[in-house]
């Protein structure tokens, strides 16, 4: 009988190295030798298991942005609809998004969005579904906002939780968690208020 293969737990290790050699040293930074080094392995292992730099740094994004897209479908899971909207601005404006391991590889990945465009593709995608997402439980809590507004009214919370979780990377104190989520129910209330004639 041979021996179990490798190929499972050596892939993952692999890829666990290119998200520290991201967050250490950028996309510019991240080398093979670096993501050899961070994952005791050999350079050829990486050319094995992925092919190059782009193929191993790709399948590392396709996997951080799938872990992104998991967590919000694991919040919403047991909800009802019409408690959709809170439970996403729950995980919003929690402050867990902030935390290095997601924040800061978002903002890796949206810089290197600047310049490569198989980057950006992903990155888009990953916003467009979340606002798509937002825009529905909305729906699901004031079905009697216009498509317009519910559109409006996503795109703005997205904004503001991106920001809010981008300001926290780079040092805001974590009580703006709480201030972004009381400004997003502001929000949402105000565009729930009647229209002055």
């Amino acid at each position: 009988m041979g021996r179990p293969s490798l190929a499972v737990q050596r892939r993952e290790q692999i890829l666990e190295a290119v998200d520290r050699c991201l967050l250490e040293h950028g996309l510019a930074g991240t080398t093979v030798a670096r993501i050899a080094q961070a994952a005791s392995v050999q350079p050829s292992l990486i050319a094995h298991y992925f092919g190059n730099k782009d193929a191993v740094v790709r399948a590392a994004v396709e996997r951080t942005l799938g872990r992104f897209r998991a967590g919000f479908e694991a919040a919403l899971a047991s909800v009802p609809a019409a408690g959709q909207l809170d439970a996403l601005l729950d995980v919003l404006f929690d402050g867990s998004l902030a935390a290095p391991a997601f924040g800061r590889m978002v903002d890796v990945l949206i810089a290197d969005a600047h310049f490569d465009a198989t980057t950006r593709g992903h990155v888009r995608q990953l916003y467009s579904d979340f606002e798509a997402l937002l825009e529905r439980a909305v729906h699901a809590s004031h079905p009697r906002l216009s498509p317009r507004r519910r559109a409006d009214l996503a795109y703005g919370l997205l904004c503001l939780a991106d920001a809010n979780n981008t300001f926290s990377c780079i040092g805001f104190a974590p009580t703006h968690h709480a201030q972004a989520r009381r400004m997003a129910d502001l929000l949402i209330s105000a565009l729930l208020a009647p229209r002055a004639a």
